[in-house]
């Protein structure tokens, strides 16, 4: 079982030789979202200032608005399912808060993210800030995630967010395809939560509260719970995150069980990755470079400046309606529509946006039927 003595090791485990007041402040810097469990955890060992407690109760209460938002969405759109933030942060040992960032939850197509958008502007207020598209193993389809916030309460709290998709595992568009879901039909197994906290590689490194969450749910699931996790794995393509945040927990003193997959089996499974990588690589050398640059670009924070620098300069010389785009992650730029358009449009119930894949939008995105929506306001 997880206890806040394990919070504080794995905190001091992470940033090693530092001072109670500078692991706060580096936790505050650089692991923003652990700090209210690491306070929770430092209050087992004596009471708190009144400052930093008030963090902790107010992680609490975020996590009850977020509860709330979800039963009212659920309660209006019941075929959405949630995954993540609330199963895990009803796990937590007592005394230990979890804050959450957003509410996440999956649904089956793309007219059931906009009526859960629909709900949350409802209910709360919230407004669409991101939305965006990726590739998926059905043929002729697009996976769709969408970014809502709720209007912050204060200055200087975040906003709740609500994150809501048509997959389950969105992967890394090649070697780890989408998935609409996993697992049972109906509400997530603990396995499956377990499973999308340890894909957080796909996108972003591992931070102590991934670590912690997993720890939390390997407690939970027992033996048989893991071998579920481990057997749903294997075809998701997902052993070497499994293994990954297993070994990663336990080398940060986590009081996890033995590994659910060995190094043997993780590295076949990373070999057959790059196996499926070098084929497709044969098959469409520019839609797998274009796949790893843009990957480098969204995800690896550590990349070099000259790889984003290809990456960027492909973009740009690209033409806008290539083919070799196809298997690309896209981004919603809003615009407003004038006209006739070959240009790829999204139309959705809470304005248009064009479907970009980079950072740097040229004018030969644009075209006579399309203004990108803030210059639209500018005129008006």
């Amino acid at each position: 079982m997880v206890t806040a003595d394990d919070v504080l090791a794995l905190a001091e485990s992470w940033y090693p030789d530092r001072s109670p007041i500078e692991l706060l402040a580096v936790l505050r810097a650089e692991q923003e979202r652990f700090v209210p469990t690491w306070l929770g955890a430092r209050a087992t060992r004596g009471p708190l200032p009144d400052p930093l407690a008030a963090e902790v109760t107010a992680a609490r209460a975020r996590t009850e608005a977020i509860r709330g938002l979800g039963e009212r969405v659920l309660a209006a759109v019941p075929e959405a399912r949630a995954v993540k933030g609330l199963a895990v942060s009803d796990l937590y040992p007592t005394g230990l808060p979890r804050l959450m960032a957003d509410l996440d939850l999956v649904v089956p197509d793309a007219g059931a993210v906009w009526r859960v958008a629909e709900v949350a502007a409802a209910e709360v207020g919230a407004e669409v800030t991101a939305v965006s598209t990726f590739p998926v193993p059905e043929p002729g389809e697009r996976g769709l995630m969408v970014g809502m916030r709720a209007p912050r309460r204060h200055a200087l709290e975040h906003p709740v967010g609500l994150d809501v998709g048509t997959h389950a595992l969105v992967g890394n568009g090649s070697t780890v395809p989408a998935r609409a879901w996993i697992g049972r039909p109906g509400a997530a197994e603990l396995a499956v939560h377990l499973l999308l906290i340890a894909a957080r590689p796909l996108e972003r490194p591992y931070g102590p509260k991934q670590l912690l969450d997993a720890a939390v749910l390997a407690d939970a699931l027992g033996p048989a719970g893991i071998a579920r996790a481990r057997q749903l794995a294997g075809p998701l393509g997902l052993l070497p995150e499994l293994h990954g945040i297993f070994r990663l927990a336990a080398r940060h003193g986590l009081p996890v069980p033995q590994l659910p997959v060995g190094t043997g089996a993780a590295r076949l499974a990373q070999l057959r990755r790059a196996a499926r990588f070098v084929a497709a690589s044969r098959r469409r050398p520019l839609r797998a470079s274009l796949q790893v640059l843009q990957h480098t670009e969204l995800r690896d924070a550590q990349a070099s400046r000259g790889r984003r620098r290809v990456w960027q300069v492909a973009d740009r010389r690209l033409p806008v309606l290539s083919a070799a785009r196809t298997d690309l992650f896209r981004f919603g730029l809003p615009v407003t529509v004038r006209g006739a358009t070959g240009r790829p449009l999204l139309r959705t119930p809470f304005g248009d946006y064009l479907m970009v894949t980079g950072a740097e939008v040229t004018e030969d995105w644009l075209d006579g039927g399309l203004i990108p929506a803030a210059a639209a306001e500018a005129k008006d």
